[in-house]
């Protein structure tokens, strides 16, 4: 059961810092929200070796998202098309 819980830490900690380069990128100020989210439940649970705070983190996040700080799939500067297509 400790394995699963860093497995999901681990999962949190790769969002965090895929969040943070989506924020360098594209300079939306969701992606900094939702990073500093899921980053800092996933320490905390670390160092509670708790599965409640991801959860709480998790509902957070998922808040965030409702109220329109997801950082989205385009970003702002979009995927550029191709001659072809």
């Amino acid at each position: 059961m400790v394995y699963l819980l860093y497995l999901i830490q681990l999962i949190f900690y790769f969002l965090t810092v895929g969040l943070i380069v989506n924020f360098i990128y594209y300079r939306r100020i969701g992606a900094l929200y939702l990073a500093a989210v899921y980053g800092s439940t996933s320490v905390l649970s670390f160092y509670l070796m708790d599965w409640r705070p991801l959860l709480v983190g998790f509902g957070i996040a998922w808040l965030l998202r409702i109220l329109g700080y997801d950082p989205g799939l385009f970003g702002k500067k979009g995927f550029k098309k191709n001659k072809d297509g």
